[in-house]
């Protein structure tokens, strides 16, 4: 027998086991008691072993290791950066994926996942209404922009295709809103337009990208002979879970002849939900749209889907043959889709939980966490010490520590936030985490008006980091009212503290 090799009886035992561990630490994950973070002694690095071990001591071992030295992204008391807790049925198919181990890079070696993918990915271009559109599976959200960028640069400038950029007249550039995801930035570099490229487009007080100031920025490039060629929206920002106004979007962009690109990887997955259409029907009219399931539909990570509105656009920039593969002439494979070759079956875990849950499982998950959201909204409200700065459409709240009552106390301005407040924030969220109480975050919104990083053309630069407020999000399926009362007593018991406060007062702003 293989050295690799375990008897079916060996198997089935770890298979077992596997379970039960995953099991148990789902149980203590979710415990009251469980601190939120937790460290439980360092681990010095070992060479490798020479000689062969236990497979059920070593999974036992590494189990028990890192399920008490890890952030508990299954705790309902997380409330951080889109990790949900992922669904069993999620879990299930990305193990499954994992024993059966298929190729996806042509169809012919991977028949059976080819088509269950496809199926997966049909839902969500279905629900866009995009009967002729393309879907591909990636790592995450961030490769999923970077290939709508690829798509939309080859599409409204062709000659790049060929000649790159030096066959151009004139320097390529694309707008993003100054709360959007920090990838497009590098990816303006990867793609060799340089970062001078992307033009930071100011936000709204509800921090959402401004169209008039999108429209003349456009204006300005055009008669400076740089060349617009993509407008990236984004619904849900990591920040605030601000939504841009997409319809204008698409308005500006079809009149200025831009690709618009929406960065749904968070509050995309809403279009699974035909009750909330109101906030997601302009999405359809978008060229092309990132999703992560990884977030909102709590899927295990990794898990992103880039969807194009046009099948032949999204095909154009990656289509290659190699000569070691069977050619298909009716067929775009998986492959000339995008930057992977070797691809895991990503799509298999999206698909069985469909099939286990169903979409309206998924409905009644979005309008809980936004109901949930509304909850902890009001119980702040009520709470002299505190306001929101920001209300998303999403389950994503920013608020403030408040050093004295305000006449008007939700949605303050940030720009009214005084340093002391700007320091407690900091101090708030550290000590929450550090306490083990609950995972929120302190995280900086740019209020209108803020300077620029550096100075240079209007529409360009990175922007300066605004003041700082704290950041919760419901994400957790498991989270239940209960947890946001314990959340908001917690954040009133440390305020009161006064050696928080002096701490406070020795942090940055």
């Amino acid at each position: 027998m293989s050295r690799f090799s375990h008897t079916l009886r060996e198997q089935r035992r770890l298979w077992r086991l596997l379970g039960e561990l995953a099991a148990g630490y789902w149980e203590h994950a979710a415990a009251d008691r469980t601190p939120v973070v937790e460290r439980r002694g360092r681990r010095a690095a070992e060479p490798l072993p020479l000689r062969p071990r236990s497979a059920a001591a070593v999974l036992r071992q590494a189990a028990r290791y890192l399920g008490r030295n890890a952030c508990h992204l299954a705790s309902p008391r997380y409330y951080g950066l889109m990790n949900p807790k992922p669904a069993l049925a999620g879990v299930l198919g990305d193990a499954l994926a994992s024993v059966l181990n298929p190729q996806l890079a042509v169809e012919a070696h991977a028949p059976g996942a080819t088509a269950l993918e496809r199926e997966a990915l049909g839902w969500f271009l279905t629900a866009l209404g995009w009967g002729r559109g393309q879907g591909q599976f990636t790592s995450g959200g961030s490769e999923a922009n970077l290939v709508a960028l690829k798509v939309a640069l080859n599409h409204r400038l062709p000659g790049v295709a060929r000649r790159g950029l030096r066959g151009l007249r004139g320097q390529p550039v694309f707008y993003v809103s100054e709360e959007s995801h920090h990838s497009l930035e590098k990816f303006a570099d990867l793609l060799g337009l340089g970062r001078d490229a992307v033009h930071w487009i100011p936000t709204d007080g509800e921090f959402a990208m401004r169209p008039d100031l999108l429209a003349a920025a456009v204006r300005r490039d055009r008669r400076a002979g740089r060349l617009p060629f993509c407008v990236v929206g984004t619904f849900g920002t990591t920040s605030s879970g601000a939504v841009d106004p997409i319809a204008k979007l698409v308005a500006l962009c079809r009149r200025e002849r831009l690709w618009l690109h929406v960065d749904g990887a968070y509050g995309g997955s809403l279009i699974l939900a035909p009750r909330f259409r109101r906030l997601w029907g302009a999405l359809g009219r978008a060229d092309s749209l990132t999703l992560d399931p990884h977030k909102w539909l709590a899927m295990p990570f990794p898990l992103g889907v880039v969807l194009v509105r046009d099948a032949q656009a999204a095909a154009a920039p990656f289509k290659v043959q190699a000569a070691y593969v069977p050619r298909d002439k009716q067929r775009v494979e998986s492959y000339q889709l995008g930057m992977q070759w070797s691809r895991r079956f990503l799509g298999l875990k999206l698909w069985l939980a469909g099939q286990v849950y169903g979409r309206r499982a998924y409905e009644r998950h979005f309008a809980e966490q936004m109901r949930l959201a509304d909850y902890f909204r009001a119980r702040l409200a009520a709470r002299p010490a505190f306001a929101t700065v920001s209300e998303s459409p999403l389950p994503i709240t920013c608020f403030t520590w408040l050093e004295r009552p305000r006449a008007t106390r939700r949605s303050l301005p940030v720009e009214e936030l005084t340093r002391f407040e700007r320091q407690m924030n900091l101090a708030l969220a550290e000590e929450m985490v550090r306490r083990g109480w609950a995972w929120i975050s302190a995280t900086r919104l740019r209020p209108q008006g803020f300077p620029r990083l550096r100075s240079g053309r209007a529409g360009s630069g990175r922007p300066l980091r605004g003041p700082t407020v704290m950041r919760m999000m419901v994400i957790n399926y498991e989270t239940r009212a209960r947890h946001l009362d314990r959340l908001v007593a917690d954040l009133e018991r440390l305020a009161a503290d006064p050696r928080l406060r002096r701490r406070a007062a020795r942090l940055p702003t």
